[in-house]
């Protein structure tokens, strides 16, 4: 089981809605409910998504942990592209 993060490390990623039994990702809310809210121009607000502080936590974990093997996989990436670029020069 994830660890459940603070409302401060949550707020982060998505804002704190006054009301708390409203989640898109499961049956059960827990821990509050948050928004993913997108700006758009003329000052629109437009809510993606509800996410409970249970669902939030597991999400963010999970995101953490999923870019960090992105750009491991890029850095890997960026080393082969070197190294054809050389073999191509020499």
């Amino acid at each position: 089981m994830s660890r459940l993060l603070s409302q401060e490390e949550i707020e982060k990623h998505f804002e704190l809605c006054e009301f708390d039994d409203e989640c898109d990702f499961c049956d059960n809310p827990e821990h509050g409910t948050y928004a993913k809210i997108d700006y758009i121009p003329e000052d629109v607000a437009e809510t993606d998504f509800y996410i409970c502080g249970k669902c939030a936590s597991v999400r963010l974990e999970n995101y953490d942990q999923e870019e960090k093997e992105h750009w491991e996989q890029m850095g890997k990436m960026a080393d082969w592209w070197a190294k054809e670029q050389e073999n191509k020069t020499l």
